[in-house]
């Protein structure tokens, strides 16, 4: 069983475009046989501003709720903002045809993951367990040239995760077997850059 709702907004006036949306979404999830029934819930907000075209803003922030935790550990609160300069509207560029599109762009997010934990007759619940959650910072600058017939982006990011749920079957004795509980484990970080380049013209008729 489940039901979303959303509600959204949108003005311009002048050189300035705004718009907001918030939505909330609700999950309930009947388990057979011994397994946990899992019920979440969802409310998000986001926001966003430009500037005459060419300079962007956006902000979320999320609260979530899961019963695969107890307590206090049951919610947590998620945010995201990005900005973005579309340098191609600016005086300087506007004339130069071969550039029909030169976007820089920056973001960061603190977002949560409920993971896969539940409980059952077998396995044991833990009272302490927390959210998943990752820490990730993207920059990049993307383009489209030649009438859009040349296209590309390159992107460095960086994202951390942490408190990642698993089974730690070392810190116990073999005799624990299946009871052994969930624990926030893990720790992960992955950094880099991508890139890509495209290339989309016609031959022939």
């Amino acid at each position: 069983f489940g039901w979303n709702a959303r509600v959204k907004y949108n003005r311009s006036f002048g050189l300035h475009d705004m718009g907001a949306n918030a939505a909330f979404r609700y999950t309930a999830e009947e388990a057979t046989g011994s397994s946990q029934d899992l019920k979440e819930g969802n409310f998000t907000f986001r926001a966003n501003y430009a500037y005459n075209k060419r300079y962007m803003l956006e902000a979320t922030l999320a609260a979530m709720g899961s019963n695969r935790f107890q307590g206090d550990n049951k919610y947590f609160f998620a945010h995201s903002v990005g900005g973005a300069w579309i340098i191609s509207n600016e005086s300087f560029l506007k004339d130069m045809k071969a550039v029909n599109l030169l976007k820089m762009k920056v973001s960061y997010g603190h977002l949560g993951y409920a993971g896969g934990n539940t409980t059952d007759l077998i396995r044991l619940g833990n009272p302490d367990l927390k959210w998943e959650y990752s820490n990730e910072l993207n920059i990049g600058i993307e383009g489209r040239f030649l009438n859009n017939r040349l296209s590309g982006e390159v992107n460095y990011f960086r994202e951390l995760r942490k408190n990642i749920i698993g089974i730690n079957s070392a810190k116990y004795a073999t005799i624990g077997g299946n009871f052994i509980p969930s624990e926030n484990i893990g720790e992960v970080l992955n950094q880099g850059i991508d890139a890509c380049v495209n290339w989309n013209d016609k031959v022939g008729e």
